[in-house]
């Protein structure tokens, strides 16, 4: 523990009378330690009033709106590394995997237009991100939802 950190958290335990928190918090069992920190969390936003919330605004940078212009910035991807608490029998099947997300927000346009377009720039993007391993990606698109005409399926499937 770097000295700086060894002074706040023992600030921490003094102030809250509690030696040795840091110790046993970090000894609780994962589900335990998460389940803890979810409800401290809920009864910390229990107790802010709006005023609390527009000084957070004002005075916090972390809580700011992204100063991107929305209208230019209408898809958003997430990577994240994700841990499964299943546990296994098959040797291959590892514990740590990754996923990644993709949203695309836009207006209604009617005839799900929107939805046809968003759809085919996601797999565009995914049969581009999988040549760039070398993996093969020559996907034919085929959609089956009710309401959706072959002339908005072709538009789609030229898009």
């Amino acid at each position: 523990m770097s000295p700086i950190t060894e002074r706040i958290t023992g600030r921490i335990e003094r102030e809250a009378g509690l030696p040795g928190l840091v110790d046993r918090l970090a000894g609780l069992p994962g589900a335990d330690y998460r389940s803890l920190l979810l409800e401290a969390t809920r009864r910390r936003a229990e107790r802010l009033s709006p005023a609390d919330v527009l000084r957070r605004y004002r005075d916090d940078r972390f809580v700011r709106p992204s100063t991107a212009d929305p209208l230019r910035l209408r898809a958003v991807c997430a990577f994240h590394r994700i841990l499964r608490g299943q546990a296994y029998d098959d040797p291959g099947a590892a514990a740590h995997f990754a996923l990644l997300g993709l949203c695309t927000a836009g207006r209604d346009e009617g005839a799900l237009r929107f939805e046809a377009a968003a759809l085919a720039e996601h797999i565009g993007f995914y049969t581009r991100l999988l040549g760039v391993f070398g993996i093969s990606a020559d996907v034919k698109e085929r959609l089956l939802v009710s309401g959706v005409g072959t002339e908005r399926l072709a538009a789609w499937q030229s898009a």
